[in-house]
């Protein structure tokens, strides 16, 4: 922190939130679980209720990461995810990067896991600061594996004389274990309590409609 505070800060602050998707709605899942069953926040709100806090700043971009998985194993989720992608890709700052998961065998259940997603939100936190477009870098993960991206940041700053800041938002309840409640190492901490959440739920359903009974197919 100490290192930066040298350089000149701006006098608005070009915010781009980057969101990683299924950490979020895990994390709101543990702290509201009766009002967040399912991922139903909305990105875009969620970065200008947290982003847009201060009258300096500016939200540039939202970047979105998920896994989704493929039709043949989730007919639901799949047109899930790529129907409120697709909604929310009609603002331009919003953008999202998605990837289909993998599925492997432990023990007798198949588990599902997310390859490449952490990666390519790393790979854009820098680049999109080496390219000039963000001075304030809103992290909507806990993800602690993004601790020496962050700390890569800090170096670019200094060797591009450069400003900038970073900010981990998290959902947060005094009712989960502690070992929950920490975001990322050398950020600031923003927490997001229930009432911040409620403003940011999406009230779109966006679940394919149901498959027609089979004795029905062929009714007239």
């Amino acid at each position: 922190m100490e290192k930066i505070v040298k350089l000149t800060r701006p006098d608005t602050f070009r915010v781009i939130s980057f969101i990683d998707g299924q950490n979020l709605f895990r994390q709101a899942m543990r702290c509201f679980p009766r009002e967040c069953y399912w991922p139903n926040y909305e990105p875009i709100k969620i970065s200008e209720e947290i982003g847009l806090r201060f009258p300096d700043k500016k939200l540039v971009g939202i970047r979105f990461y998920t896994g989704v998985p493929p039709l043949k194993k989730s007919r639901l989720w799949h047109w899930f995810w790529k129907n409120k992608l697709e909604c929310y890709s009609l603002d331009p700052r919003f953008a999202s990067y998605t990837r289909t998961l993998a599925y492997h065998i432990e023990g007798t259940v198949e588990i599902a896991r997310e390859k490449g997603v952490d990666v390519q939100m790393a790979r854009d936190i820098i680049d999109l600061f080496r390219d000039n477009e963000y001075d304030v870098a809103l992290l909507f993960t806990q993800d602690r594996d993004l601790a020496g991206v962050v700390e890569d940041l800090w170096l670019e700053s200094e060797e591009l004389g450069r400003w900038v800041y970073v900010e981990c938002a998290y959902p947060d309840s005094p009712s989960i274990p502690r070992h929950y409640r920490l975001g990322i190492p050398n950020c600031e901490w923003i927490t997001i309590n229930k009432d911040t959440y409620l403003k940011c739920i999406d009230p779109n359903d966006y679940r394919p409609p149901p498959l027609p009974r089979a004795d029905k197919l062929f009714d007239e």
